[in-house]
C-alpha cells in the first residue's frame, strides 16, 4: 500500500513538473500601491509623481507585451485633469472606454461632467 501511494506521489509531482502557469494579462506596476498612497499619505502621492510612475509603468508593461490593468488609464486620466492637462485626461479615458468597455458608462458621466465645468 505505502509503494503505491508513493508511486502514485511520483506520478503527480513528476506531471506538475510538466505544467506551465499562466501569462498575467497586465502590468500593475505601482497603479495599487500609488492609488493607496494617495488616499493614505496624499503628500507623498502627488499628482504629478503618480503620472510619472504610471506612465513608466505604462512603458513597462509595453515592452512585456502586458497591457494596462482595468482603471489605470481611468485614474492617469484624473490625475492629468487634476493638473489642468485636459486632452491628456481625455485621452486616457477614452483609452480606457476602448481598452474596458465595460466601463463606458463610467467614462462617458466623467465626460460629461468635465464638459458641463468647461461651459461654464
Amino acid at each position: 500500500m505505502k509503494a503505491v501511494l508513493l508511486a502514485l506521489m511520483l506520478l503527480v509531482m513528476l506531471g506538475m513538473t510538466g505544467c506551465e502557469t499562466t501569462k498575467p494579462l497586465y502590468h500593475w506596476g505601482n497603479y495599487t500601491s500609488l492609488t493607496y498612497l494617495q488616499y493614505t499619505k496624499p503628500d507623498k502621492a502627488t499628482a504629478e509623481f503618480q503620472i510619472e510612475k504610471l506612465n513608466e509603468d505604462l512603458e513597462k508593461g509595453s515592452s512585456k507585451n502586458l497591457g494596462a490593468p482595468p482603471g489605470l488609464h481611468a485614474h492617469l486620466g484624473y490625475l492629468y485633469l487634476q493638473t489642468g492637462q485636459i486632452d491628456k485626461g481625455v485621452q486616457h479615458f477614452q483609452n480606457e472606454k476602448r481598452l474596458f468597455p465595460e466601463s463606458a458608462q463610467m467614462i462617458d458621466g466623467m465626460l460629461e461632467n468635465l464638459r458641463r465645468k468647461e461651459s461654464s
